[in-house]
């Protein structure tokens, strides 16, 4: 968590009456308060009632010991007056916290890092071991020293002749530091352990205190900054000043221009400010101008949860983050929103346990320079670009689920949202049930719990199923499970891959391509008339700007394509099912009737489906209709063509578990489901000359080839993917067609399929095109 409040608690604690000062006057002697030590220590345990105005620590000459010189007002007024910096012993309790202080704005910091601070630099670990001689013996004396020095600053160098602050001497930089001591000399006292708490507040009288006249805020900024590069020394990261604040720092001091970072003397990490350096400080620069507070909000998060050296202490990374920003084109997305952005899916990664914080290093957040292979941060761009998809396709459903989708879809698109309403739960179950695991492997992308979200199947409850299929799409998209897709297609390009231009398609262009399917079919309804008909749906998502085709040129398209299918389509109506009739009807079929073809080269197919020759009943929806006698016609009209099926064979379709499409309320009886459809085959020649071919669909029973008559693990054609027509140009084919029952009007309307019973799927009637 963050630790500023619990500091502030903390100080006021150690600094309240009667809490420090009267534990340490208050424990029974230890070794550090024996007389010895007292002689040579003087001042070490406060007398005075305010701790503040405890004076410096002093050593005794006769110890022969050499210490800084305590704080003296006259030599500090002389020292400001002419060279501007004063150096002396002074107080931790004189410097100002930055916890309290409106007037003085210290970034908070994670608690981990604070007690990480306290226990490297506050701890018997930090002790400094020194042999000193006490009368004949010699002795080893431990010793706490402040860790480094102290850059304090005054705008009036007489504000600085006095003998005390009451935490009043403004702190340039360091401030953790201070807060690390406190939270130390707090658990000492609560510990009950007075020989730590008088090594603390030894340390504590005497801090190393570097105060310097600041007179305006350029001076103060060029200071502050060489406080934070000193203390980098120390090792921790958390304890400076990230490059994001450097960048700050540059922005303040207006530094725009290589060479004016290099004459005011610029470091960073030790370094002299160079060109890498002021580009990688600039491109941030221009994105921070513009941010509202939202892009330092995503620092300060992942900061906290997973440290500085992940991202804002790496100005390459930055750099590079940086360049993705600027050249992406996300309609709506300012920069600083899509850097924010960008950052919190880095944090979100880290949740969902894709990746470790240690190894997001650059080649996987930019670019493998020796495979080629895309990072996370273009990844992230082609994120942005399903969502929008999504958004689109969201928009073509009925219009009260619009808007529920609109607000589910945006919860998912942020990360913080999306971890805390529907990832948290599932991590944390995950977390629980692998305590005892030592093999949990937290690189693999994709990784962590692998059930459904229960609040996310609620939700779906209120959609159709290819809404809920897309919504299931977009959690695991966030989930991180389709990462190493979106590194290749933030190559390949994502809609070239929609529109299956791309040479081998990933999960997730074929995922949203069977959920397009599904949506198309459930959307686009079958007219009588000869308007220009609207754009497929995947092409309509497409259209946008200068590529959409206009009206006029879409008419002049259409009248073409018109002329191209009469040349191969024709429909001819037979005025009754009798066989005179039907061969006069294929007569008039022009081509289809005339065709010769060639033996196992050009062929005619024709079909006769038994299944869809009609409907009757007030529910064809949930029952088949049998052809009835009318079927006899067309079968003398097939005998007329066959010679009387003297080459007839039968085939066989096993479809798969379900039953076909159906809508309203249905009972599933005991062996009541009809999986097995029987096709009779007559061809015009003996089946010996037909040569056969390989099976390359519908084989799970083993048919390798059509030498087997059976096509198996054939999938009904579901409901989403039947195209629709109108109820009333239904009721002008089939006059007593029924209006469609309440639950199928209320996602479709008034469109529904031509024929209730239609099973067969596109990809059948292929595979049964190219059998033969």
């Amino acid at each position: 968590g963050k630790s500023k409040e619990v500091v502030a608690d903390v100080i006021s604690y150690v600094l309240s009456t009667g809490s420090l000062r009267g534990y340490l006057h208050s424990q029974a002697p230890c070794p550090l308060r024996s007389p010895e030590v007292r002689a040579e220590l003087p001042h070490k345990v406060p007398k005075a009632k305010a701790l503040h105005r405890t004076p410096p620590l002093v050593i005794n000459r006769e110890a022969k010991q050499t210490d800084l010189a305590p704080w003296c007002p006259d030599q500090c007024q002389t020292a400001l007056d002419t060279t501007g910096i004063y150096e002396a012993s002074g107080l931790a309790l004189w410097l100002q916290t930055g916890a309290f202080d409106v007037r003085t704005f210290v970034p908070d910091i994670a608690w981990r890092e604070l007690e990480a601070l306290e226990a490297s630099l506050f701890s018997p670990s930090a002790l400094h071991k020194h042999s000193v001689t006490r009368g004949a013996k010699k002795q080893i004396r431990q010793r706490l020293l402040w860790p480094t020095v102290m850059i304090c600053g005054l705008a009036d160098a007489k504000a600085a002749a006095q003998n005390f602050f009451d935490q009043q001497l403004p702190l340039v930089h360091g401030h953790y530091l201070v807060w690390a001591w406190y939270v130390a000399m707090f658990k000492a006292i609560r510990n009950d352990d007075c020989a730590w708490a008088e090594q603390l507040w030894e340390a504590g009288c005497a801090v190393t205190i570097q105060l310097h006249t600041i007179p305006g805020e350029t001076k103060w900024l060029q200071t502050r900054h060489l406080g934070s590069e000193g203390i980098k020394a120390l090792g921790h990261p958390s304890a400076s000043d990230t490059f994001v604040s450097f960048v700050h720092l540059l922005r303040s001091m207006n530094i725009t221009k290589l060479q004016q970072g290099k004459d005011a003397h610029i470091r960073w990490n030790g370094a002299l400010y160079n060109d890498s350096m002021h580009k990688a400080a600039q491109s941030l620069a221009a994105i921070l101008e513009e941010d509202t507070g939202e892009l330092e909000g995503a620092w300060q998060a992942l900061d906290f949860d997973f440290g500085r050296e992940v991202l804002s202490n790496q100005y390459s990374k930055l750099s590079r983050l940086c360049y993705y920003v600027k050249s992406a084109k996300v309609a709506g997305w300012s920069p600083p929103k899509l850097m924010a952005y960008m950052i919190r899916m880095l944090r979100l990664t880290f949740q969902c346990r894709i990746q470790l914080p240690s190894k997001a290093v650059e080649s996987w957040l930019d670019k493998d320079r020796k495979t080629g292979a895309l990072g996370l941060w273009p990844a992230l761009l082609v994120v942005l670009e399903v969502f929008e998809f999504a958004q689109k396709l969201g928009a073509k459903l009925p219009l009260p689920e619009q808007s529920k989708f609109a607000s589910v879809c945006s919860e998912m698109l942020d990360p913080v949202t999306c971890w805390a309403k529907y990832l948290e739960a599932l991590f944390k179950a995950e977390s629980t049930q692998a305590l005892n695991e030592e093999d949990l492997d937290l690189e693999v992308a994709g990784g962590g719990p692998t059930t459904e979200c229960d609040l996310l199947a609620e939700t779906k409850k209120a959609f159709n199923k290819p809404t809920g299929m897309l919504l299931d799409v977009l959690l695991k998209l966030m989930r991180g499970v389709y990462l190493q897709d979106c590194r290749k297609l933030a190559s390949d390009g994502f809609y070239k891959a929609m529109d299956g231009s791309a040479k081998d398609q990933c999960d997730l262009v074929r995922d949203l391509q069977v959920i397009v399917e599904h949506f198309e079919g459930s959307q686009k309804s079958v007219s009588l008339t000869t308007q220009v008909p609207e754009l497929g749906l995947l092409q309509g998502l497409r259209a946008q700007g200068a590529d959409a085709e206009s009206a006029e040129d879409r008419e002049g398209h259409w009248r073409t394509v018109q002329g191209e299918r009469k040349k191969y389509i024709n429909l001819s109506v037979p005025k009754s099912w009798s066989r005179e009739m039907m061969t006069a009807a294929f007569r008039s079929s022009g081509k289809v009737y005339s065709h010769s073809g060639t033996l196992n080269a050009s062929h005619r197919l024709i079909c006769a489906s038994a299944d869809l020759f009609q409907e009757e009943g007030e529910a064809p929806w949930s029952i088949q209709s049998k052809p009835g006698k009318d079927w006899a016609g067309l079968v003398e009209f097939e005998d007329g063509l066959l010679a009387k099926h003297l080459h007839a064979e039968e085939a066989t379709i096993i479809y798969n578990g379900g039953c076909p499409p159906r809508a309203g309320r249905t009972r599933k009886v005991p062996l009541q489901a009809k999986n097995v459809e029987t096709v009779a085959v007559a061809c015009p020649v003996q089946r010996s000359r037909i040569r056969a071919t390989k099976k390359e669909h519908y084989a799970t029973c083993g048919e390798s080839s059509t030498y087997s008559g059976r096509y198996s693990g054939v999938d009904f054609r579901p409901t989403s993917q039947l195209p629709l027509i109108d109820t009333k140009e239904k009721q002008a084919i089939i006059p007593f067609a029924p209006s469609p029952p309440e639950d199928w009007a209320d996602k479709h309307g008034s469109s529904v399929p031509l024929f209730w019973a239609e099973s067969k799927s596109i990809g059948l009637w292929g595979s049964t095109s190219r059998g033969i």
